[in-house]
């Protein structure tokens, strides 16, 4: 799962990283909102599931919640 968030002058998207047990972590692109544009975390979207599985297979964990 992604998740977007957006503050003021700042936004960011996360992927949690998941164990048989649960989270173990997650992983987070953020940045100011005139280069992290709506646009611009689509395009990245794929490259941060991707960073979120090869963490959970190197650990031996999950997938995506």
């Amino acid at each position: 799962m992604i998740i977007a968030v957006f503050s003021l002058s700042m936004t960011a998207m996360a992927a949690s990283v998941l164990a048989p047990s649960g989270a173990i972590g997650v992983v987070t692109i953020a940045g100011p909102l005139v280069r992290l544009t709506e646009a611009r975390m689509e395009e990245l979207a794929e490259a941060l599931l991707a960073t979120a599985d090869e963490i959970r297979a190197a650990s031996g964990g999950g997938g995506y919640v």
